[in-house]
């Protein structure tokens, strides 16, 4: 989700760009390559996303109401897990991205 006025970057986001890729490297190495790097892109977006909802969430906290934190209890908690989550699963990704072959490489 790009906020307005920011471009968004996407790997993969637009059919052209894999099927350019596709078209210069035609092999599986660069499918696998560029799935992978989706992959990445997608848990270290959810990750940003919810770190920047953090942030705004406690914003209104101080903004707000008396009632504020118990409107905005459930949404950090929420959002707390899913920075765990996305914290573990793109060290994962990362892990396994890393030791790829580079698809341009003939080796």
């Amino acid at each position: 989700m790009a906020a307005v006025g920011r471009p968004e970057i996407g790997v993969g986001s637009a059919p052209d760009e894999h099927s350019l890729m596709a078209g210069v490297w035609p092999n599986r190495r660069t499918n696998r390559y560029l799935s992978a790097l989706k992959d990445l892109q997608q848990v270290l977006g959810a990750l940003h996303d919810a770190t920047v909802a953090e942030k705004l969430v406690a914003h209104l906290k101080t903004a707000g109401a008396s009632d504020a934190n118990f409107a905005t209890a459930p949404v950090n908690h929420w959002l707390i897990n899913c920075q765990r989550s996305s914290r573990k699963e793109a060290i994962g990704l990362w892990g396994r991205f890393a030791k790829r072959k580079l698809f341009w490489e003939n080796t």
